[in-house]
């Protein structure tokens, strides 16, 4: 049971965090404390005093059973709690204490002045930065505490409606962002330390022993030594007398000769043990996938390399033997100033610390590695540096694996600013595209500001389709899967490619002999093909070969062996390769960032492959790309593969309801205006159309007037409440309400026409007048019986 009181921290490396917790957490608590009592002698004259007291009492009961919980930790009280009991507790504290602080944002921070607001912040991510240093030995720990003090705040901000607030809201989210990934850092940093200083004690506990077997072993033989000295001198002595005490003489040299025998197995046993360590320790070196290395300082000498450190530089130790320096050779040019200044400044003047070092290497074979080096250096008596040690670890693979999550992160932060520009960028067009079709509907045939108009239009949808585009790459477009025979697709689509490749691009078709049904987007699966191929082509300027093939893989092939935590299902693998003039290091790396093009201004706008990738992706699939210059380049796409479906018959459209428009809509949209033209449209065709900004204004609306409502048209994103929940606190009002959702893009679009909820549509933006009175019709139209 690991207490404090008891057991040595260090012995335990969960025991040693809590140690260090408990040690640090007094400065959080106070500060705490302290900052609570701040912020409420800020804010006094700006907030009810009634919330403000109370919420600053509940700081302070938390921190007070924090401390309580420090001092019983300290006096290990209770006995019978180990670390993990002791670590529970704090994570309890440390999670009330941000929620807290999170919690104040809502009723502290709604309706105070502006700088009131940002000193309230501040001092929010001041106690989120400040955690780190406190906290992030525990990771968990940390994340407990921060995210329930920032996230509070960072949706207040982003969801205000507040411009500045917006802005706050997304440098906050960068915030809580760098400030995790400190925290995470830190606690790498920590637990390595820790790790060290327990695998160090452990060896000091280690040479102890044997250091102090070898004293006895030495303290043997000395006495083994004295004591054939002195039967020696009794021989000698007594060698006069030794015709009288013949007899006498005779048992002690059997006696003496027993004796020596015993020392002698006794020798033997413990060069038999000796030789057992030693073992021991080759096997462990011989088996580990760190290099481990002895050499001696003055003058430089290797001794020991094991086979990891001869397979980690692709050389045999009897080269690193031979030449002592040699390793300084395979250091990569650009870091050998770095490594050779280090290593002999450590060497002049030790710091008596561990020195640890990353740079890379050049094997024999022209292979580039990184290595992390730790090099402990061994003093002897008088203080002088007299040997070395220490351990080589290639750390290239996760290097490559660094690389690759920073990548990802990357796209992931221009997808999520793509698709909110899109959004946004949907309200206008849905203005500009409904008032153009406006504006067309009343002007005449001849009038002579009917073609601006349809230039105005035009504009607006090219605009669309761009905002399309983004919204692919963001994934967070509104697709309509169904199950496709992708060969068929492929086949349906050979005519328009090749009047789009051109007679000096040969297509090639390998598809599997077997159908391949995958569950897509049939129009966006098309443009992933098209813009694969047109790809393709410009590679190829003065022709070549375009292969399109298809297989079927298992899931190993596509998300590598640890596929049992995505799923277990087959895919379908298409591969477009060309013979063109391939791709470098450098542009492959950012081949899918939106607006990265290599092709002339004016020819491409950058978002080809980044559509392509975002439609894949929101299929659930996954796309690489495998390129060498000058010898083409292959994309490869991997789709899961599902059942071709049942073919059922048409059913029979329903009759068209001819009825005039006398029902009564609840229009509810929070830009100004887009609600303005929807009411147009619907007053322009008979409906009688009350309108509200927001879901609290629409409800109030309903209770003021007693109103009647026949359908709902609700923006499905609105600040304060959503289109969803106003839908459903309506329903509680008219059971058998029709509602209307409208949205630039969601990301869990509600599911049309579910009877147990009402029937529901979807409208996505932008869209045409047109389009809003046929879905309006659609679902105001009785159901006829079955």
């Amino acid at each position: 049971m690991d207490r404090p009181s008891q057991a040595d921290p260090t012995t335990n490396l969960h025991a040693q965090q809590v140690h260090v917790l408990y040690r640090n957490m007094p400065t959080g608590v106070l500060a705490s404390a302290a900052n609570a009592a701040i912020l409420a002698a800020v804010e006094w004259s700006v907030v009810p005093h009634t919330p403000l007291v109370a919420w600053v009492l509940v700081l302070c009961v938390i921190a007070a059973a924090r401390a309580v919980l420090i001092f019983q930790y300290r006096r290990a009280v209770p006995s019978h709690w180990s670390s993990t009991d002791w670590h529970r507790w704090m994570l309890v504290g440390t999670t009330a204490a941000g929620v807290a602080w999170g919690s104040s944002v809502y009723f502290l921070a709604q309706e105070i002045p502006l700088p009131y607001e940002l000193v309230h912040l501040f001092v929010l991510g001041g106690m989120t930065a400040g955690a780190i240093s406190v906290l992030s030995v525990s990771l968990p720990l940390f994340l407990c505490y921060a995210v329930p003090v920032t996230v509070p705040a960072l949706g207040h901000l982003l969801f205000s409606g507040h411009e500045f607030h917006g802005i706050m809201g997304v440098m906050g989210g960068l915030f809580l962002i760098a400030t995790v990934h400190s925290a995470w850092n830190f606690n790498r940093v920590l637990l390595s330390s820790m790790r060290l200083q327990l695998e160090k004690l452990r060896l000091i506990r280690s040479l102890t022993t044997r250091t102090e077997a070898v004293e006895r072993l030495n303290q043997e033989i000395t006495k083994e030594i004295h004591e054939r000295r002195v039967i020696e001198e009794h021989l000698r002595t007594a060698q006069s007398d030794l015709e009288q005490r013949i007899a006498e003489r005779t048992a002690d040299l059997a006696q003496a000769n027993a004796r020596l025998q015993q020392e002698v197995r006794e020798h033997r046993l413990t060069e038999g043990a000796r030789l057992s360590s030693e073992k021991r320790f080759n096997y462990l070196t011989d088996n580990l996938n760190q290099g481990v290395w002895f050499a001696r300082a003055q003058p430089p000498q290797v001794l020991y390399v094991n086979p990891a450190f001869e397979r980690i530089w692709g050389l045999p130790a009897a080269r690193f033997y031979d030449n002592p320096k040699l390793w300084r050779d395979c250091v990569h040019p650009d870091d050998q100033r770095m490594v050779t200044e280090v290593y002999d400044a450590e060497l002049t003047n030790p710091s008596g610390r561990d020195v640890q070092l990353l740079y890379r290497i050049v094997r024999p074979d022209g292979k580039i590695r990184w290595i992390h080096d730790r090099m402990v250096i061994h003093r002897s008596e008088t203080g002088d540096v007299d040997s070395l040690s220490g351990i080589t670890e290639d750390i290239t693979e996760a290097r490559e694996l660094e690389d690759q999550l920073r990548q990802a992160q990357k796209m992931e932060a221009v997808g999520r600013l793509a698709g909110g520009v899109a959004h946004d960028f949907n309200n206008v067009m849905t203005v500009i595209l409904g008032y153009s079709a406006v504006l067309l509907q009343e002007l005449s045939h001849n009038s002579s500001a009917r073609y601006f108009v349809q230039e105005i239009q035009r504009a607006g949808e090219r605009c669309a389709a761009l905002t399309g585009q983004l919204l692919a790459f963001s994934r967070k477009q509104m697709l309509h899967p169904v199950s496709l025979d992708l060969h068929r697709v492929i086949r349906d689509l050979m005519a328009l490619l090749k009047s789009l490749i051109g007679e000096h691009v040969t297509i090639v078709l390998q598809l599997d002999p077997t159908p391949r049904w995958v569950k897509a987007d049939a129009v966006q699966l098309e443009q992933v093909l098209l813009n694969l191929a047109v790809n393709a082509r410009d590679a190829m300027p003065h022709g070549g070969t375009l292969t399109i093939d298809t297989s079927q893989v298992f899931p190993q092939e596509v998300w590598g062996p640890n596929h049992e935590a995505r799923t277990t299902r087959t895919y379908v693998r298409l591969r477009v390769h060309d013979t063109g003039t391939g791709i470098d290091a450098a542009t492959k790396a950012k081949i899918f960032e939106p607006f990265f093009t290599t092709k002339p201004p004016g020819r491409g706008t950058g978002l080809g492959l980044s559509t392509v990738y975002g439609i894949v992706h929101q299929s659930g699939g996954t796309i690489s790309v495998e390129s060498t210059v000058g010898h083409g380049t292959t994309m490869t796409v991997f789709l899961p593969e599902v059942m071709p479906p049942h073919i059922a018959l048409p059913a029979n459209a329903p009759a068209p309801d001819h009825k005039t428009a006398t029902e009564i809509i609840l229009l509810v949209e929070d830009e100004p205006s887009v609600r303005l033209l929807t009411q147009h449209i619907l007053r322009t065709h008979g409906y009688t159309v009350h309108e509200a900004e927001d879901g609290f204004q629409a409800l109030d609306l309903i209770r003021r007037t007693s109103l009647h409502v026949d359908l709902l048209i609700t923006d499905l994103v609105m600040p304060g409440m959503n289109g969803k929940e106003l839908a459903m606190r309506l329903r509680s009002h008219f059971a058998d309400l029709k509602v209307l959702y409208m949205s630039g893009y969601s990301d869990n679009p509600p599911v049309t026409g579910d009877e147990s909820q009402g029937q529901t549509t979807f409208l996505q933006k932008p869209f045409s007048p047109e389009d809003l009175i046929r879905l309006v019709r659609e679902i105001l139209q009785p159901v006829s019986p079955a």
